[in-house]
Order: C-alpha cells, then sequence, then structure tokens
C-alpha cells in the first residue's frame, strides 16, 4: 500500500480553519443502530456461508484409504493398459473423494507404494517410472478442481519449488507447491540441472522461501551442498526440506539447522508465513 494521504467525501474542513469535523455519509446517517446491526447479522451470515462452503470443498474424508485400497490404486498404475488407473481414478472422484484427499492420501500413499515396491524387487524401475508419471497427469487434473485455502493476504509471498540436482522424483514437490499455491503464494517450478544453476535463480529472482525434495539418503551429501550453497547467496530465505529422506534420515534436519513442522502438508503455507526454516515431510 503506497504512503499517501487519507482523504474523500468522509473527510471536509470546518469554518474553525485547522480542525476538522467528520462528516458522515447520508447513507451512514440514514441507518439507525438496528439497521446497522441488521446489516451486520446480515454480512456475517453470508461469509459464514461461503466459509463454509469454501471448508466442505476441501475437507479431507476421516478416515484415510486402507493398505489394500492403496495396493490396488498401487497396481493399476503399473497396468499395461493406460485406462485401467483412469477409470479407477474417476470412479474415486464419483465416490465424492475431494481433491486434497485424492491428492494427498492417494496420489502421495501410491508414490511411496511404488518406491517400497521397488526397493523389495516387488516391481521393475520401468513400473515405477510409468507410474509416476501417470500420478502426476491426475495430480495436474486436479488442479482445476481446487479451491483457494486460507485468506487472502495485503503482501504475497513468493516461494521457488525445486527438487535437489539429480533427483528424480519430483511429485512430492509439486503437491507441495500446489498447495502453497492454492493459500495465496506466488510459486516457481523448477527442476535444477545443478547447484550452480538453482543458486543463480535464486539471486535472479526475490524469493521469500526455497522448498527441496529429496527422496534417498544417495542424496543427502547433495542436500547438504545445496542447503550450504543457497545460505551463501541468499542467507535470509526460509528453507523448506521435504521428500522422503527427512524420514530416512531425521537427524538431517538438526545437522542442516531446520526445524519441523506438522505432516500435514495443508498447514504448511500458513506455518511459514512468519516463521523461520522448516521441513515438510510427506
Amino acid at each position: 500500500m503506497n504512503d499517501r494521504d487519507i482523504s474523500g467525501p468522509d473527510h471536509a474542513p470546518s469554518a474553525a480553519g485547522s480542525e476538522q469535523t467528520l462528516v458522515k455519509p447520508s447513507t451512514y446517517q440514514a441507518l439507525n443502530p438496528g439497521a446497522l446491526s441488521a446489516v451486520t447479522d446480515e454480512l456475517v451470515a453470508r461469509l459464514s456461508s461461503r466459509l463454509g462452503q469454501d471448508a466442505s470443498a476441501n475437507t479431507r474424508v476421516p478416515q484415510p484409504p486402507s493398505d489394500a485400497e492403496i495396493n490396488a490404486f498401487s497396481s493399476a498404475l503399473i497396468a499395461a493398459d493406460a485406462g485401467v488407473p483412469r477409470d479407477l481414478f474417476a470412479s474415486l472422484r464419483e465416490a465424492g473423494k475431494t481433491p486434497d484427499t485424492l491428492s494427498l492420501d492417494y496420489i502421495a500413499a501410491a508414490a511411496r507404494r511404488l518406491g517400497e515396491w521397488w526397493s523389495a524387487d516387488k516391481c521393475s524401475f520401468l513400473d515405477v517410472t510409468v507410474g509416476s508419471a501417470r500420478l502426476h497427469i491426475l495430480q495436474r487434473s486436479l488442479r482445476s478442481e481446487y479451491t483457494s485455502i486460507g485468506v487472502a493476504r495485503l503482501v504475497s509471498q513468493n516461494a521457488l519449488f525445486a527438487t535437489i540436482p539429480g533427483e528424480s522424483h519430483a511429485l512430492g514437490i509439486s503437491i507441495a507447491a500446489d498447495f502453497f499455491h492454492r493459500a495465496g503464494w506466488h510459486v516457481d517450478l523448477c527442476s535444477p540441472e545443478s547447484i550452480d544453476v538453482l543458486c543463480a535463480r535464486l539471486l535472479g529472482d526475490r524469493y521469500d522461501l526455497v522448498g527441496l525434495s529429496a527422496g534417498c539418503t544417495t542424496m543427502t551429501d547433495t542436500v547438504v551442498r545445496t542447503v550450504e550453497c543457497i545460505r551463501a547467496v541468499q542467507p535470509d530465505i526460509r528453507i523448506v526440506l521435504g521428500g522422503y529422506l527427512t524420514e530416512l534420515d531425521p537427524g538431517l534436519t538438526a545437522a542442516l539447522g531446520v526445524d519441523a513442522v506438522p505432516k500435514d502438508i495443508t498447514s504448511a503455507p500458513f506455518l511459514l508465513q512468519n516463521t523461520g526454516s522448516a521441513t515438510i515431510n510427506h
């Protein structure tokens, strides 16, 4: 908001010269206290109704899907027929699953399950690649159905979400970016080829927060170097570290001086508005 003198029809000079008298507009003068109270009650009722609609559109189901359901969804993702996961996902939407539920309780969980199957030699790398690609498509299909969460802010905040250089799994960071965008943040998403490319991006634009994601312990050294380089070029920027690595190596957050926030990604955009560095586990 630009600094300027506040003036307008509500203020008019009095005959006393330097003193001013507040002149109420005719519409205001016509409203007695009872009428003002009625208007206030009506506004509150309308706002409550609107907020209730927004909340119901984004409320996740009380019970998450069972392991059997996630297994069935994950199996569909690696089926030879691409129509199998698409039809199953459509049936979940028709059953009333909200975008938040589909994104966090199905898509994110299925990505985790595919990784577990690969580690246990229950599926091939090709299966994981195909399944991950289909999950990205399903996640993008939800964006048109998302509604805003939270309230508009007078000052917008900017965030850059990026995979750690060398990390091939970008679904988690994409989901996180979607939730920050819905909460009113201006969000950019990228997959930098190197740490230098990422730092150059941070120097070229003004960001309040950078979100990083890594999924396995082989990325630990790269994560450490990435965080160190970011702090060298942007000492005051908030850093969010997410991905499965934060669960595989919980001591990493302490080593990097990173604080933890609740695992629920839906609360992260608001918790990070005025706080320091943090980590998102999802």
